[in-house]
């Protein structure tokens, strides 16, 4: 094999595949008053994704979340869909993070005028923080700023998104 190319290492040397795998899932829970009464919100996403090299990842991800609002009346808001993204990292547990993701949001999503499920597509980028737990577990935040977002998109009023989470091989 050719030294340069391999950067010395020998076949048997390259990490199984499986080692530059990783998980994780965005856990969430948030609790808030708006003009209309009190809201819960929690999210529950789980993602996986795999490291090209030690600096640069992509991963794929499923997107769940909930708001309970309750005042005068309760209402309930299911978000679902799926995402990408892509990670640099820029120093030794700091990353810089782009995701696109395509959102379901339901029907009358605060009082809009939307007739039935509409897809919102949101594109994103920010900086992250991960941090070990232990060998392998780690946790990790992440700032978003969304840079496009549609009148209907769950962002919309507030294009800035906080993430928290635990992975797995990250």
């Amino acid at each position: 094999y050719n030294d340069y190319v391999n950067k010395g290492k020998r076949p048997t040397d390259a990490k199984p595949f499986m080692d530059n795998v990783y998980y994780g899932c965005n856990i969430q829970l948030g609790y808030y008053g708006t003009a209309y009464g009190n809201a819960l919100y929690y999210d529950l996403s789980p993602h996986a994704g795999y490291k090209f090299t030690e600096a640069l990842s992509a991963g794929v991800q499923v997107i769940y979340n909930n708001t309970s609002y309750s005042g005068l009346t309760r209402v309930n808001y299911n978000i679902f869909g799926i995402g990408a993204f892509g990670r640099a990292l820029i120093l030794d547990r700091f990353f810089l993070q782009a995701e696109f993701d395509a959102l379901s949001i339901p029907a009358n999503w605060l009082n809009n005028t939307i007739v039935s499920r509409q897809i919102s597509e949101e594109k994103m980028v920010g900086l992250g923080y991960k941090s070990p737990l232990g060998d392998k577990l780690g946790y990790f935040f992440v700032l978003l700023y969304d840079i496009q977002p549609a009148y209907y998109s769950p962002y919309f009023y507030s294009p800035l998104i906080y993430r928290a989470g635990l992975s797995w091989n990250f």
